[in-house]
């Protein structure tokens, strides 16, 4: 298969738009839910870089209940 510049560069783009995606969802729910939101948002950003595990660890911190 034949990849050009211009296919490549929109997976890249479509990647770090998953990235910066989970990295702020991540942090929004780890704000709620956990003592150390950055870690969190990390962890979130960087499983970005595959979407399907990127959800599992959004589903995971959804479900995970508040701290109080």
């Amino acid at each position: 298969m034949m990849y050009n510049a211009n296919m490549v560069g929109s997976m890249a783009m479509a990647l770090l738009l998953f990235m910066v995606i989970f990295g702020g969802v991540s942090y929004i729910l780890g704000k709620k839910r956990t003592d150390n939101p950055k870690i969190v948002a990390l962890i979130g950003f960087f499983l970005g870089l595959m979407p399907l595990l990127g959800l599992f660890y959004v589903g995971m911190l959804l479900l995970k209940e508040k701290k109080y």
